[in-house]
């Protein structure tokens, strides 16, 4: 077995099968009865929750949609990791980064993809609509997962987020505190993260009595910096543009300041730019990112920590948990033009 809690010869002994049935059931093997799969499964999964005290690490899956190496650039990505390292010195935890979409075999359960890698547990940087179900399935066979960076509505699931909603609409009042009254948002719109900032922004300008211009809300499939340098020149060649923009991932923010230096803006005197997120990028960009700083590496370290304990000490409790965000005002915002 991959985990190193338990070996193809125990699993074998117990069912009552030859080794090499087992290693069928691991492969995914057409060759073996569903009562018999069934069995095999239920024995790894048991002897996966009993860690004897010679036990090797706990193999932790981090599912990584459309995971490639260049997905390992991007920014959050990064600080994840990095919060996740950080737990691992004080636990005894291997990460592996997966693609669970990508690994599943044709008809696999997910359930089954799970064991079948050797995992003990399993971290989702994010969690898109169309993965939810595979979270449930996974979540129903007792296998302890947690979230980071999206709130789910799955019994047993734990996650962790930033608060979205009220620390972006924290950063609006700013704007417009700054007597910007016309205020862009660009998103993507992925993740029940990106639609409770957007509330967030909404929310703010309702409560200055502002209209709701659906016309300054871009929304772009992806969340990479030429996305944001595209949904910035959307806005921007306008005739009415707006005085400030609000940009629900940092990296679109990045594309939206290159696209501010194509069309000759100056930052923050003709446009102010605010972005949410968590990168120590920002001290080496100018003009320096105004930001809602997101506590990803926190959250990564927490996440990394209680499953880890989770699965050492057999002792499942649900936690689902927002962490605050700060304001920090740096050079990419200011008053609006007058």
């Amino acid at each position: 077995m991959q985990n190193g809690s338990c070996s193809l010869e125990e699993i074998s002994r117990q069912v009552g099968v030859s080794i090499a049935t087992v290693s069928r059931v691991l492969n995914n093997s057409p060759r073996v009865s569903p009562r018999t799969r069934q069995l095999v499964l239920k024995a790894i999964n048991e002897k996966r929750r009993v860690r004897g005290p010679q036990a090797g690490p706990v193999i932790v899956g981090v599912e990584v949609p459309s995971f490639h190496e260049d997905r390992m650039n991007n920014l959050y990505i990064q600080e994840v990791f990095a919060g996740l390292l950080q737990s691992a010195r004080s636990y005894s935890i291997a990460f592996r980064p997966v693609d669970l979409a990508a690994q599943r075999r044709p008809g696999e359960p997910y359930h089954e993809l799970v064991m079948r890698l050797g995992l003990e547990g399993l971290l989702h940087l994010g969690a898109s609509n169309r993965f939810l179900p595979a979270i449930e399935e996974i979540a129903e066979a007792g296998f302890p997962q947690y979230v980071i960076g999206t709130p789910v509505d799955i019994e047993g699931v734990s996650w962790v987020d930033s608060e979205n909603v009220e620390s972006t609409r924290k950063g609006i009042h700013y704007l417009l505190g700054l007597g910007h009254t016309r205020i862009g948002a660009i998103c993507p719109p992925m993740l029940r993260t990106h639609e409770e900032r957007l509330e967030g922004y909404r929310r703010a300008l309702a409560e200055m009595n502002l209209p709701q211009d659906p016309d300054l809300v871009v929304k772009r499939r992806s969340a990479g910096v030429e996305d944001g340098v595209n949904a910035a020149l959307h806005l921007l060649t306008r005739a009415d543009r707006p005085t400030a923009i609000y940009f629900a991932e940092m990296e679109m923010a990045f594309g939206g300041l290159h696209a501010c230096r194509q069309m000759n803006l100056r930052v923050p005197e003709d446009v102010s730019i605010l972005s949410i997120g968590d990168s120590r990028l920002i001290e080496f960009i100018s003009p320096k990112l105004t930001i809602i700083k997101q506590p990803v590496f926190e959250m990564a370290l927490r996440a990394g920590q209680t499953l880890a304990e989770e699965i050492q000490h057999k002792d499942h409790h649900v936690h689902q948990e927002y962490l605050p965000c700060d304001l920090f005002i740096n050079e990419t915002t200011g008053p609006v033009k007058t």
